[in-house]
């Protein structure tokens, strides 16, 4: 039979033809709307939620008395806990950009005038606050928001009664106050032209109209489409189909978001400036307590600058080694970074690049007693949980007894979950699920939930771990060391077996678990092979974690010592 058209049915097919084009593209019209709306009645929700929030929070100061503590103890602003605690410059009412990235409070004021109803910003006055202290601090001022007697910081997004605030920033003097409506028409006008004509309109006086206002600190790095305000990559046409409110509402959440990813990410000297950095370097003893801190923080930026990559996406399959380890920045150098430091110094002369294969003869037994090691990824990945440098930590090992020098004697001896909680118990580490005298502790549940300290099998083998799970022990201040298979064919990197070429089954530890702007989860693993940081999507590292066992997802999860019951 012909399947060559007739003259006479062209034009019917290409009349169905048309018509299959006509439905295909009503199709994704109907679901670019569908998807629009759904977006759009997000971002109204989320507005709606936190404008409620911050009137219930508003109507409830007047039944509340001032925190008589907190009146009396000046509050000043710290360092932004998502950046590096260095100032960047202020901005005006005639140059803030809105939608450049760098939030700042007159950003966060202008987030507030544009997503509140018309009747809220009536009745809202934005203050100027001159800033009195001496030096960097005092060279920038602040805004804040007063609706009658109370004030919004947007800093700490918290009303407060108007005089406990000024009681509490006596740093702070008003130096003038702009109705909300006026500020949010100048402050919507583009900078530019457009900008000045606003503020020409508003005939505002000098010293406000050109009063600088401080960035919180260092504006974190963004994508360029989140600095110029365009479209998140994975909204396609839905974007499109959101008013300007709608977008810029997206737009505040994703900053806000990252802000708040960077912070939890960050390490305690971050947090608390007056908390010295750990060695980040392998001069760091020749440096002056100043060039330790620059060291560090730019340590920090290095990092932010390649997180940005994995928390907006998308992530890269099968894994990639992290340039810059987030583990250094609470272990310190040379944890992460390589066959460098004491890794180089103790890796047998001859033998493979691989950082792991060290010199254990030397090591435990002196110079010129050597053997090398190439097992050792429980005992190092331990080490790195508990930050403890390689000599120092494998002779503690060593010191456990004749079974655990024997491990460390023998090349091919591998250690088990077993192993390594009696090495985490003996220097104080409480073992997740079966530490006695904790059974009614909730941050010493095992990854199943359970506490079985009669059936410890049970805190070594997960039944179908979950990424909260996993969080779980990390939020509580835990780590948690896991058995995994890696392709010695692809330098060690974790992989299932059903692709990796050269199976092994090997111990690496979880640094951290995040999810990135589109919802993907991804994980930060410590991979003691190449001494090497490297980040996973959640389901290429759980098809590894699940490789080397048929029975379970094999773990070891540990609480550090308890200092406060501590002798």
């Amino acid at each position: 039979m012909s399947t060559r058209i007739s003259k006479d049915a062209a034009p019917v097919a290409s009349a169905s033809a048309e018509q299959a084009r006509r439905a295909a593209e009503e199709a994704a019209r109907r679901a670019a709307e569908e998807a629009a709306r759904r977006a759009a009645e997000e971002a109204a929700r989320r507005m709606l939620e936190e404008l409620a929030r911050l009137a219930a929070q508003a109507a409830s100061l007047a039944t509340q008395k001032p925190d008589t503590f907190k009146t009396a103890q000046p509050q000043t602003r710290g360092p932004d806990l998502a950046t590096d605690g260095t100032s960047a410059p202020g901005t005006t009412l005639a140059n803030e950009n809105a939608k450049d990235g760098r939030v700042n409070c007159l950003d966060a004021i202008a987030d507030f005038l544009s997503l509140a109803p018309a009747v809220i910003r009536a009745r809202s006055e934005v203050l100027f606050l001159k800033d009195s202290r001496p030096g960097a601090e005092g060279t920038t001022g602040h805004v804040v928001i007063r609706q009658g007697n109370n004030i919004y910081d947007p800093t700490t997004r918290e009303w407060t009664a108007s005089e406990t605030y000024l009681k509490q920033h006596p740093e702070y003097s008003i130096a003038g106050s702009v109705p909300g409506s006026t500020v949010n028409t100048i402050l919507s006008a583009p900078p530019g032209p457009e900008r000045q004509a606003a503020l020409a309109k508003a005939n505002l006086p000098p010293d406000i109209a050109n009063m600088v206002v401080a960035d919180s600190g260092a504006s974190l790095p963004v994508p360029k489409w989140l600095e110029q305000g365009d479209s998140p990559p994975w909204l396609g046409l839905a974007w499109h189909h959101m008013d300007a409110t709608a977008q810029a509402s997206v737009l505040n959440g994703i900053r806000e978001n990252w802000s708040q990813h960077v912070e939890d990410m960050a390490p305690a000297w971050i947090r608390d400036p007056s908390l010295s950095p750990p060695p980040l370097t392998e001069n760091w003893s020749q440096l002056t307590p100043e060039q330790q801190r620059a060291t560090a923080e730019s340590h920090w930026d290095t990092l932010v600058q390649e997180e940005m990559s994995l928390y907006f996406g998308p992530l890269p399959e099968s894994g990639v080694a992290a340039e810059t380890p987030l583990i250094g920045t609470s272990r310190g150098w040379p944890w992460g970074e390589g066959s460098v430091g004491e890794w180089s110094a103790n890796h047998a002369a001859g033998q493979d690049p691989i950082a792991q294969y060290l010199n254990v003869g030397a090591i435990l037994n002196g110079e010129g007693q050597n053997y090398t090691h190439g097992n050792l990824c429980g005992e190092l990945t331990a080490l790195s949980v508990m930050g403890l440098g390689l000599v120092d930590g494998l002779t503690r090992f060593a010191e456990l007894g004749s079974n655990y020098r024997g491990i460390l004697g023998n090349g091919e001896m591998l250690t088990n979950s077993t192993d390594l909680e009696t090495f985490l118990a003996s220097q104080g580490w409480r073992i997740v699920g079966q530490q006695e005298g904790a059974e009614n502790d909730p941050t010493m549940k095992d990854l199943d939930g359970n506490f079985s300290a009669t059936n410890t099998y049970n805190n070594n083998h997960a039944q179908n771990p979950t990424p909260e799970a996993v969080q779980r022990i990390l939020d509580d201040g835990g780590s948690l060391m896991v058995l995994v298979n890696i392709d010695g064919a692809d330098d060690g990197m974790l992989e299932s077996v059903t692709t990796s070429e050269r199976d092994i089954t090997h111990w690496a530890s979880v640094v951290d678990i995040s999810e990135n702007a589109q919802g993907q989860t991804y994980v930060r693993v410590y991979n003691p092979y190449q001494n090497r940081e490297e980040v996973y999507s959640w389901a290429d590292f759980k098809a590894a974690w699940q490789s080397p066992s048929e029975t379970g997802f094999t773990y070891v999860a540990a609480m550090p010592p308890d200092v406060s019951s501590a002798p």
